[in-house]
């Protein structure tokens, strides 16, 4: 009997509520959150992840050279390094990432040898060397421009420069860029690269 009658002090209580909200004219929205700008940022820095997501996902690395946060990799001399993408045939790992065990952390960038992070899936922030909008084609820059020294090997793009770019398949651009910049990324394989031969 008790039992009862809690359940009906709830039904009246859950239908007061509901007849105050019809009533006055409330009402109200489940909002299921989507949408990257309310909880990504989009003035992080470069190799950082624009958003919490949980399969955001990175692997370690040695690093093969130097490499600048933000740039695109490809695997090493060995399974156990990665390197600036510097190679038409050269088969694309990600992203570096930020961080603080880089041992040129001033420079936002890793060293010879230094643990890595590689990105492997997940947005995250690039360094893109032209405006570019959602759904244009992603480039990964190999050999550095004839005469723009502003465009450099392991950044990416949208446009294809012929035998210094590559087209990559399982990135796509997160948001658009105005400019030349830090531009989020989304990165989900798997990846294929080719080649801009255009002659």
């Amino acid at each position: 009997m008790k039992f009862i009658k809690s359940k009906l002090i709830y039904l009246f209580l859950l239908t007061a509520f509901f007849a105050e909200l019809f009533v006055f004219g409330t009402s109200f929205t489940v909002l299921a959150i989507s949408v990257s700008s309310m909880y990504g940022d989009p003035g992080v820095g470069a190799g950082r992840f624009f958003e919490v997501h949980p399969l955001n996902h990175a692997v370690t690395k040695i690093a093969e050279g130097t490499i600048k946060f933000g740039y695109a990799l490809q695997l090493g001399t060995t399974g156990d390094q990665a390197k600036k993408f510097t190679s038409s045939s050269g088969k694309f790992i990600g992203v570096a990432g930020y961080s603080t065990d880089a041992s040129d952390l001033d420079n936002e960038q890793y060293s010879e040898k230094d643990p890595l992070g590689c990105v492997e899936i997940g947005v995250v922030m690039v360094y893109v060397e032209e405006a570019v909008a959602i759904g244009d084609p992603v480039r990964v820059r190999h050999t550095d421009h004839a005469s723009d020294v502003t465009k450099l090997c392991g950044m990416f793009a949208k446009t294809a420069d012929e035998d210094k770019t590559a087209l990559l398949e399982g990135a796509s651009w997160k948001t658009a860029a105005t400019a030349a910049g830090l531009v989020p990324i989304t990165l989900n394989g798997p990846f294929k690269i080719t080649a801009d031969n255009l002659s």
